[in-house]
């Protein structure tokens, strides 16, 4: 045996009699820190992050990364003896920032960073509704009170958003009854709480109307039956060279197995579901986005993505019960295509843990 091997056999068993040192380690509770309702008015707002040292060397705080310049910690770089426990206090500033929030933050302490999450809801003030949301529509605050898509050249498609706020202390669930052919309109989300955020999503296909000219069309929006009248106004045009009835011809259609995907029983771990999406129509399907602002939703899906004429793309939904902070599922996928008539797909997602 050479002296090199020697010396490293010598080496390790030193390194095995010597006695393990356990790495410092913080343990937070709760990681996903609920602000509740607060309001506008009230000023900032201060709740506390728990953690006990569950190692056997003293650990510190050394900084605090947040994902907006709305939330604050407030850091105490005292180092924090084994089996101590500390209050981080976080500071969230509601002014000028309307409805739910939902935040990341990072928290660093030598080598080792812990994630945590803080959400809320805010009740702005008077003021600020009359800033950002300065239209009065019923129980509704909204940016504008109708849909201006202006010149719309035969063949072309263009979509406008109007965003509002729920004033009432009812949840609301938004669909459109009876729409014209030439326009599809969708509210993101569709079910709506008390002091919520939605967009109107609308889409007009000027190829799916022969007359030309300014007009106002008039979209009925059903808020849990009431009916809410929003105008859209657009001016038709000429445009030479273009053929109406091939450009009437020549669209994709995405068709979706299942608009809404159950996960019963996810409990902690991975559940996966298949989701299937057919181009019945005789032009290219691109699938341009996927999107999810659940954090356990996952998709397999590459973006983008295309799918030819009479063929079917699949997919697989995941739902990572581990990261699911809530045990009643209501999330929920969009996807984004160039079909006229489903440019923003809504897939909901349901279920219990």
């Amino acid at each position: 045996m050479d002296g090199r091997r020697l010396i490293l056999m010598a080496m390790a068993a030193i390194v095995l009699l010597l006695p393990q040192i356990a790495l410092a380690q913080l343990e937070w509770s709760p990681k996903l820190l609920d602000f509740g309702t607060i309001k506008e008015e009230d000023g900032k707002a201060v709740r506390h992050f728990m953690a006990v040292n569950k190692g056997e060397t003293p650990v510190r705080i050394d900084r605090v990364r947040t994902s907006c310049g709305c939330t604050t910690a407030e850091i105490d770089t005292t180092p924090i003896q084994p089996g101590d426990s500390i209050a981080l206090p976080i500071v969230y500033n509601p002014a000028g920032r309307p409805g739910p929030f939902d935040k990341l933050l990072f928290v660093f302490s030598g080598k080792t960073s812990y994630k945590l999450n803080i959400i809320g809801n805010v009740i702005p003030s008077e003021r600020t509704l009359k800033l950002r949301y300065p239209v009065v529509m019923e129980s509704f605050r909204m940016t504008k009170d109708k849909f201006v898509f202006g010149d719309m050249p035969i063949g072309s498609r263009r979509t406008k958003r109007l965003y509002g706020y729920n004033a009432s202390p009812d949840t609301v669930v938004l669909k459109f009854n009876d729409l014209p052919e030439q326009v599809v309109v969708r509210s993101l989300p569709d079910t709506v709480p008390p002091s919520g955020l939605f967009c109107l999503s609308a889409t007009f296909i000027a190829d799916r109307r022969s007359d030309f000219g300014t007009a106002d069309l008039l979209l009925k929006m059903d808020a849990n039956g009431r009916i809410i009248p929003i105008t859209a106004t657009y001016t038709m045009k000429e445009n030479p060279g273009y053929d109406f009835q091939s450009g009437l011809e020549k669209v994709p259609v995405a068709v979706f197995e299942d608009d809404r995907l159950l996960f019963e029983g996810y409990g902690e771990k991975r559940m996966r579901r298949l989701l299937k999406i057919k181009n019945t129509g005789n032009e290219v399907l691109r699938i341009s986005g996927i999107t999810s602002a659940d954090d356990a939703v996952s998709v397999d899906a590459v973006v983008p993505l295309t799918v030819a004429p009479g063929k079917s793309v699949e997919m697989n939904v995941t739902v990572d019960g581990s990261k699911e902070k809530n045990d009643v599922l209501n999330s929920a996928l969009i996807i984004l295509t160039n079909d006229p008539a489903n440019p923003n797909k809504l897939i909901r997602l349901v279920g219990k843990r």
